[in-house]
């Protein structure tokens, strides 16, 4: 396994162990979702029971969405060939990458909820994951080199992002220039035209295609 991916430029603070590079204050940004991250903070402890993703998947997902367990398992298997470092965007308590982690797989996890980072840091140290890294940072500006990581996942969060093309573009950058999107990204989301969870698909690839190419 290779060392740790150098944080650029390096963390002006740090909590609880978890580098932070977000110097805003979030609940004056323009963006409504940032404004709620207090909110979300709160939910990091119920997020992965059956308080939360159950009912957030079928009720904008639809009733005949996959499950929770039926997403992680697609995720696993699309990177499960991949070795080297994985970027988890917005990555919650690291509800993929952590799954994903393994001796060939090193993950570094990225969420603008320090709440969930640290929920993130409770599960791996409680389930002996090692290879596990967080950092607070917005997919605007993720704080590492170019053309580190050998994968990334986004999942649940891309219909999220103010602005996709600026976060798509931003993964690119990071990823190793041998990498094509198809093997590079690995992306679930909701779509907005009444399907549900689009789940792994062509169109996310697409997506990436046209916009990396920005």
């Amino acid at each position: 396994m290779r060392s740790a991916v150098p944080l650029v430029p390096k963390p002006t603070q740090s909590k609880e162990g978890i580098p932070d590079f977000i110097l805003e204050e979030l609940s004056r940004s323009a963006d409504p979702v940032l404004r709620r991250m207090t909110t979300i903070d709160r939910m990091a402890r119920i997020y992965e029971t059956r308080l939360w993703y159950p009912i957030v998947l079928n009720v904008y997902g639809g009733f005949r969405s996959p499950s929770l367990a039926q997403l992680i398992e697609t995720v696993s298997q699309k990177v499960q060939t991949t070795k080297g470092r994985v970027l988890d965007v917005a990555c919650g308590p690291g509800t993929y990458g952590r799954r994903i982690a393994s001796p060939s797989k090193e993950v570094f996890g990225i969420d603008v909820s320090m709440g969930m980072l640290r929920q993130g840091a409770v599960y791996t140290a409680k389930e002996g994951i090692p290879n596990v890294h967080f950092a607070r940072a917005r997919v605007e500006a993720l704080p590492f080199a170019d053309g580190v990581f050998d994968a990334a996942l986004c999942c649940g969060s891309l219909h999220l992002f103010a602005d996709t093309v600026i976060a798509l573009r931003e993964m690119a950058r990071l990823f190793r220039s041998s990498l094509s999107p198809q093997e590079a990204v690995v992306s679930s989301s909701f779509a907005g035209y009444g399907s549900g969870v689009s789940g792994i698909t062509a169109s996310m690839y697409s997506t990436f295609l046209r916009c990396s190419s920005i």
